[in-house]
């Protein structure tokens, strides 16, 4: 991201966002979107389905600002143990003592064959309130899409992120969301599970890793791991 304006999900140039973004037109389709998006949970988007367990799992804003604390989650949809299903996850609070944790996340199991992962940083003074509005409404995009589960999810990807942004540009001018000196990091991952594929976006320096072994050093008794990002691969030989 060599462009600074482009280094957060805040008010600011997007590439494939026009400038008139905030046309009237295009802020009374923005702000029916967002009535849309806030009428339904995002299970209830989903719907009943074939019966796989669904639920969401993710961070709530919280006012806390004791150094490492952790941060508040709300989970919705089917009871389970996240530790049985092979998901971590932990958010703790950082040391400023000016501002509450301002990182979000989220973990969503769309269906038997789909789960939706999210990080976003945020950043400013009012970073928690835009990282709570997009790990809320971004997956509602995704879901929403008709290209979702299909070949084209990575342009689907690209084409939420853009949209996101116009939707905090309307937050910011409904003084809904303080938006001009704040904003957020966005990594999204969608796993595809019988497939065990991973398309993955992001934006920012919240930057995407995973770990990854050929299934003979996974024998082996100190395995080879390779922690692969999107700009450079790390080898271990620790067990993991």
């Amino acid at each position: 991201m060599e462009n600074a304006a482009r280094r957060r999900l805040s008010v600011g140039h997007v590439d494939g966002v026009p400038d008139d973004n905030a046309s009237a037109a295009t802020q009374e389709e923005n702000r029916g979107l967002i009535t849309a998006l806030n009428s339904e949970t995002v299970l209830q988007m989903i719907g009943a389905g074939d019966g796989d367990r669904k639920f969401s799992i993710g961070s709530e804003t919280d006012q806390g600002k004791t150094s490492f604390a952790a941060k508040s989650i709300a989970q919705i949809g089917d009871k389970v143990d996240t530790a049985n299903l092979g998901m971590g996850f932990t958010c703790r609070k950082g040391l400023k003592p000016e501002s509450p944790n301002q990182d979000s996340w989220m973990i969503m199991k769309v269906d038997g064959n789909f789960a939706i992962y999210g990080v976003f940083d945020g950043h400013g003074r009012q970073g928690h309130d835009v990282s709570q509005f997009v790990k809320e409404n971004l997956p509602k995009l995704i879901i929403k899409d008709q290209r979702f589960k299909t070949a084209e999810m990575p342009q689907m990807l690209k084409d939420s992120f853009k949209k996101m942004q116009g939707l905090i540009i309307t937050q910011d001018r409904m003084k809904k969301l303080s938006a001009q000196l704040s904003g957020t990091t966005c990594t999204v991952c969608v796993h595809d599970l019988v497939s065990n594929k991973l398309t993955i976006a992001h934006v920012a320096d919240s930057t995407p890793a995973y770990l990854h072994s050929r299934t003979a050093a996974r024998l082996a008794s100190r395995p080879k791991l390779l922690l692969v990002t999107t700009s450079q691969t790390y080898q271990t030989n620790e067990p993991a």
